[in-house]
């Protein structure tokens, strides 16, 4: 963090060694000053790496400004096309329909909540008795999220948007210290990638973040091509789940097509990419915690730790928490 300088990071490596550390993550924190990865940055980061080298340590690269990985710093969506989207739900008062619309239903729910019958309209004056119109759209993340450096995150199910993140990243790297991988640069960090969160609102600053679902441009014709049936006819479900069945093999089957597309879409590329050219991947993505976390953003955490090379965790607390 901070304005970076040569004899800062030396001393702070050299600390690491008397403490008896074999090597360092060379990771932009809060605060930095130096442009990150601008020209400066990379001079730095590869002083780094010599220093590690002439005391007999390892080097390992990290592959975002703070966390989570993929958007090299705000630089990746500044291409709005390459940006995080959310599928969201709308109570309708009358005939105006939200941009990018996915669908208009007649919703009838119970006492809880929960579903207990839907069919899809043109308008919300061809409600019954009993039903509510809701309409279902999908929109790009909102800019101007600080922790983005002004822009937003990515749309880690969409291939383009994480090849884009590999070459802002990655290939920059290459370009200065190619010659090192798999020398002196045993490999890289990722930290938290995460396919959006579900209905839980996590790391969105809009104000109906607790409504928002994973969506990418692809999800219904692969959802199609992979599940058999139209999830576009089964929406309502997805936010307001069933009064007959607790089960919902909708909701089941949708969070299944996500995990497919986050592991195949950002997973394999950037595995791909660091055993071509020689790098260890280690690191771990977002809330490992427990089964319901990991729902929660990512789906199964195992699915995708077969695209890392040395999976890690967080392990974070005060000394109390871990004893």
């Amino acid at each position: 963090n901070g304005k970076l300088k040569k004899e800062e990071l030396k001393k702070q490596i050299l600390n690491m060694k008397k403490m008896g550390f074999g090597g360092a993550f060379l990771h932009s924190r809060s605060g930095l000053k130096t442009e990150y990865m601008g020209e400066e940055w990379l001079d730095l980061m590869d002083y780094c790496v010599q220093v590690l080298k002439e005391n007999d340590m390892e080097a390992y690269l990290y592959d975002e400004d703070r966390w989570p990985s993929g958007t090299c710093g705000g630089y990746v969506t500044m291409d709005k096309t390459l940006r995080c989207k959310s599928m969201l739900s709308k109570e309708l008062i009358d005939d105006t329909l939200p941009e990018n619309l996915l669908g208009v239903f007649a919703v009838k729910l119970n006492a809880e909540g929960k579903c207990v019958s839907y069919r899809k309209i043109e308008n919300y004056q061809q409600v019954e008795q009993g039903e509510k119109p809701y309409a279902f759209y999908w929109r790009e993340a909102q800019g101007d999220d600080p922790f983005f450096n002004g822009q937003t995150y990515i749309d880690t199910m969409y291939k383009p948007a994480v090849e884009k993140f590999l070459e802002l990243t990655h290939e920059k790297y290459k370009a200065v210290m190619g010659d090192k991988f798999g020398k002196e640069i045993v490999g890289v960090f990722m930290d938290e990638p995460n396919r959006g969160p579900m209905l839980n609102g996590f790391s969105r600053i809009e104000p109906e973040r607790f409504d928002e679902v994973p969506y990418t441009v692809a999800l219904f014709e692969e959802f199609e091509k992979r599940m058999g049936y139209k999830l576009q006819n089964h929406l309502p479900v997805i936010w307001f789940g069933k009064e007959s069945d607790p089960f919902v093999k909708e909701t089941y089957d949708f969070l299944e097509v996500v995990q497919q597309l986050f592991v195949e879409n950002y997973a394999m590329p950037y595995y791909e990419w660091c055993e071509k050219n020689k790098l260890c991947l280690t690191g771990h993505i977002l809330h490992e915690d427990n089964l319901a976390c990991q729902v929660t953003m990512c789906g199964s955490i195992m699915r995708f730790f077969e695209y890392i090379s040395y999976p890690g965790m967080d392990n974070l607390g005060s000394e109390s928490t871990f004893y």
